[in-house]
């Protein structure tokens, strides 16, 4: 996964979009997009301060 596709999860999962949604959009495994989601974002406010500083995770 490169980091357009981390940066996209984010910003479709705060859109309101199903894992699965995202999964067939970025054409990726949903355990891969469910994965990533739930080790990078545990909480709304690291969610709020990711998409408001505009950097990649790295």
């Amino acid at each position: 996964m490169n980091k357009e596709q981390k940066t996209s999860i984010i910003r479709m999962r705060s859109d309101g979009m199903t894992f699965s949604e995202i999964a067939n959009h970025l054409q990726l495994s949903i355990n891969t997009v469910k994965s990533f989601y739930r080790r990078n974002v545990k909480t709304k406010p690291q969610l709020e301060t990711y998409m408001h500083c505009g950097k990649p995770i790295e």
